[in-house]
C-alpha cells in the first residue's frame, strides 16, 4: 500500500499551534485523515507552504 504524507503537518508538529493554521483529524475505515488549512500568508512563510489545504 502506498502512504502519503502532508509536509505541511509535519511543519507544524515542529512549531506547535500557529495561528492562521487549522487541522482536522477524522477516521475513514481504517485510514485517518487530517486535514490542514493554511489561512494566513504569515502562517505560510513560517511553515514554508503556500495558503491553501
Amino acid at each position: 500500500m502506498l502512504h502519503r504524507t502532508d509536509l505541511a503537518a509535519e511543519a507544524r508538529t515542529e512549531y506547535g499551534e500557529l495561528d492562521g493554521v487549522e487541522s482536522v483529524t477524522r477516521t475513514v475505515e481504517d485510514v485517518t485523515v487530517t486535514e490542514t488549512v493554511v489561512s494566513t500568508a504569515e502562517a505560510a512563510e513560517k511553515l514554508g507552504k503556500s495558503p491553501g489545504r
